[in-house]
């Protein structure tokens, strides 16, 4: 049988536990930077910097991947009961920065959700001035079609007698 499923809390080799500290202390760093990008990314969204931001997101998104290709590990080791293999203050600092990831991404989801609103209000926007534009042009030519008079074929005499 595997004595790992029967061993008592806080005892065994540790080598689970520590793997799984040193991995939720290392997702934990990557949250608080995508917390810090997120913040970012909403002062770029409120100036209009898109190239700055396009920078911003590319950064986030290898953040991203870190964390999520780390995932897998990470619920693996959970999965394994790895934390019962810690001592009490090492396992309630686990715990602890589990907990803070997860305020973390919840903090980062609401900054996205706010920013996305924002960007929407933009595309909006900029989709109303082109509709305007389009309309404006629109209107420009048929006052200027107007203005140059009525249209005449281009074969027919300005001034006819009465032959014809």
């Amino acid at each position: 049988m595997n004595e790992s499923r029967f061993r008592q809390r806080g005892t065994g080799d540790g080598h689970e536990g520590r793997r799984l500290r040193d991995l939720v202390f290392a997702q934990r760093t990557l949250v608080d930077r995508m917390g810090e990008l997120a913040a970012r990314q909403s002062a770029l969204i409120r100036d209009g910097r898109t190239d700055e931001l396009l920078a911003v997101l590319s950064e986030r998104q290898s953040i991203i991947d870190a964390f999520t290709g780390q995932a897998p590990l990470l619920q693996s080791l959970l999965a394994d009961a790895a934390i019962d293999t810690l001592d009490a203050a090492d396992r309630a600092a686990v715990e602890s920065a589990l907990e803070a990831i997860r305020i973390r991404i919840d903090q980062v989801l609401a900054v996205d959700a706010e920013d996305q609103s924002r960007l929407d209000a933009c595309r909006r926007g900029v989709r109303d001035e082109l509709d305007t534009m389009g309309r404006s042009r629109a209107a420009a030519a048929a006052y200027g079609a107007a203005a140059a008079g009525p249209a005449r074929p281009s074969a027919s005499p300005l001034f006819t007698d009465r032959r014809g």
